[in-house]
C-alpha cells in the first residue's frame, strides 16, 4: 500500500499580530502559489486571524488549523487545534494545561532562538523530561525557517530526540513570500492527519 504524504506550514502570522498579510491575502497566496495542503495560523497571543483564514479557505483545497503563538513567562509556545484564545503571561506549564483543556496540542516554538524568550534557555531538557514532566509538550518545532543561526534548529532536533517527542516545521512567516520556506511532511493530507501524526 502506497502512503500519500501531505505538506503543512505550521507557523505563520497575519496582520492580527506582527504579520504583513491579511488572512484573505495569505490564503489566496497559499492556494495559488504553493503546494501546501494545510497551514496553521499562529498569531502572537491572538486567534481571530486563524478563524478568518479558516473562513477564507472554505471551498478551496486548503485546510487551516486554528492556532496561536502564546507568550509564556519562559518563552513562546505554539498551540494547535484550540478554539479560544489563551491569554499570555502565564507560566509554560499553566499554558500547556490550558491548551490541553481545549483538546489542543502544545508545541515548543523555536526553543533555542536567541532573539526572543525561548523555552530551551529556561530548562526545556530538564523540565520536559521524565515520567511526570513539568512541561507536558506534544511536540517540538525543530525546523523554523526564520531562525538564525541554523544551529538553533539542530539543537531543537537534538532535544526532541532526547525527549522522544514528535517534531514539526514551519516558516514562521511574517511576509507572504516566505510562506512554505519551512514545512512538515506527514502521512495523509488533511488537518486531522496532521494531528494524528
Amino acid at each position: 500500500m502506497q502512503v500519500t504524504y501531505g505538506k503543512a506550514d505550521l507557523h505563520m502570522h497575519t496582520v492580527y499580530s506582527d504579520g504583513h498579510s491579511t488572512p484573505a491575502e495569505l490564503v489566496q497566496y497559499v492556494v495559488q502559489h504553493t503546494d501546501l495542503d494545510v497551514i496553521a495560523i499562529t498569531d502572537h497571543d491572538a486567534i481571530a486571524g486563524a478563524y478568518e483564514a479558516q473562513r477564507c479557505a472554505e471551498g478551496t483545497r486548503l485546510q487551516v488549523i486554528l492556532g496561536e503563538e502564546i507568550s509564556t513567562r519562559e518563552g513562546h509556545l505554539l498551540a494547535y487545534f484550540i478554539h479560544e484564545r489563551i491569554r499570555p503571561g502565564m507560566s509554560a506549564s499553566d499554558t500547556i494545561a490550558a491548551i490541553h483543556e481545549q483538546g489542543g496540542l502544545a508545541v515548543a516554538a523555536h526553543p533555542y532562538d536567541w532573539m526572543v524568550r525561548s523555552l530551551g534557555h529556561h530548562g526545556l531538557l530538564k523540565r520536559a523530561a521524565g515520567r511526570t514532566p513539568e512541561w507536558r509538550f506534544d511536540g517540538i518545532e525543530t525546523m523554523n525557517a526564520s531562525l538564525r543561526p541554523r544551529s538553533a534548529n539542530m539543537r531543537a532536533a537534538s532535544a526532541a530526540m532526547l525527549l522522544g517527542l514528535p517534531t514539526i516545521g514551519g516558516s514562521d512567516s511574517h511576509l507572504i513570500d516566505t510562506i512554505g520556506y519551512g514545512y512538515t511532511l506527514y502521512a495523509g493530507q488533511s488537518s486531522h492527519d496532521v494531528r494524528q501524526a
